[in-house]
């Protein structure tokens, strides 16, 4: 199965981050965390959470560039899209918005049960095997990154060098408190919980967008 690890490439250590984890975040973009908070407090705090949301994911591909450089993985393989991809409601209505596929608000209230089966991403264009709302993807496949051979993702059964959520966003958050203090990590946080984006139940984009039944 899957193990969650770091990349050995990834060299700089954060104080803050737990023992034996390194990683190499772009720290210009980790100490311009606070002005990013303000422009979500002041700009967007009229707007909706997905609005907000999406300045947030901007500063986070930003934070995660040194990482995605060492990524090897490429348009086209689309493994990733067809397990779990799990997001939350904040992602789901700017997912709607960008895409006009309408979402499900049953599954907001809860009543729409989780797929049994993997099927591809409803987002995932089967012809291309590409992502159809790429600027716009949730943070789960900003962060889910292969570094070492595509053979791996696709046997789904040998450990390999990955990396995701939620170790991603434990990390960044752990960077923003060392390096820009901990009244900034702490309205990161609670703004990651308004979105119902961390340490609260998150649910399948397939829940959100269910495939129409077969006739």
């Amino acid at each position: 199965m899957y193990k969650v690890i770091n990349p050995k490439k990834i060299e700089i250590d954060d104080p803050q981050a737990r023992q034996g984890e390194r990683h190499a975040f772009n720290m210009d973009a980790i100490k311009k965390a606070p002005s990013m908070i303000r422009k979500i407090h002041k700009k967007y705090s009229n707007l909706s959470i997905s609005a907000r949301y999406k300045t947030f994911m901007l500063w986070y591909d930003s934070v995660m560039a040194p990482i995605s450089a060492e990524s090897i993985c490429e348009n086209g393989c689309a493994i990733c899209c067809n397990i779990d991809v799990t997001i939350c409601e904040a992602e789901a209505r700017l997912l709607s918005k960008v895409s006009g596929k309408e979402m499900c608000e049953r599954t907001v209230a809860g009543k729409t049960p989780k797929p049994e089966t993997a099927t591809p991403c409803p987002f995932l264009d089967k012809a291309t095997a590409a992502c159809s709302v790429y600027e716009d993807r949730p943070t789960v496949c900003r962060s889910m990154m292969t570094f070492d051979s595509h053979k791996f993702c696709r046997e789904l059964t040998t450990e390999h060098a990955i990396i995701s959520e939620p170790i991603v966003t434990l990390l960044i958050l752990n960077s923003v408190r060392a390096y820009t203090g901990e009244s900034t990590a702490q309205y990161l946080q609670e703004f990651l919980s308004e979105s119902n984006g961390f340490q609260k139940s998150t649910l399948d984009i397939r829940q959100y967008f269910p495939s129409a039944p077969a006739a």
